[in-house]
């Protein structure tokens, strides 16, 4: 039971929150699919705002997912100090993703964190 992926789940969720996210009151999400959302929920049930997501899928662009804007990954603003939380466990998706932080100033594992 301890090696279960919810197991695993609460363990990288109690690392962030007495890490990375300590003191955070609100985050950028990349990802809004099935890994993305139950991370978004939680994050909100934290008391942690999600400011804005990116994602790739053009229906969900526009839309508000838990009351969040959905944004491209081209309208990406630049690193502001906010922490983002990349929530994407697509095959390959890493490489692409990580091309667009590095152009908007995020540094992986800095202010840029994968949690999936």
């Amino acid at each position: 039971s301890r090696y279960t992926r919810k197991a695993f789940d609460r363990c990288r969720r109690m690392h962030l929150l007495n890490g990375p996210l300590k003191g955070s009151r609100e985050v950028d999400v990349w990802g809004a699919g099935s890994t993305g959302k139950p991370w978004i929920r939680w994050l909100q049930s934290e008391g942690i705002r999600v400011r804005r997501i990116i994602e790739v899928s053009v229906r969900k662009i526009g839309q508000h997912i838990h009351n969040t804007p959905v944004i491209a990954p081209g309208d990406m603003p630049e690193a502001d100090g906010t922490l983002m939380l990349i929530a994407v466990g697509a095959i390959g998706a890493r490489e692409l993703i990580e091309t667009h932080l590095d152009k908007r100033r995020y540094c992986p594992g800095n202010n840029a964190w994968f949690v999936a």
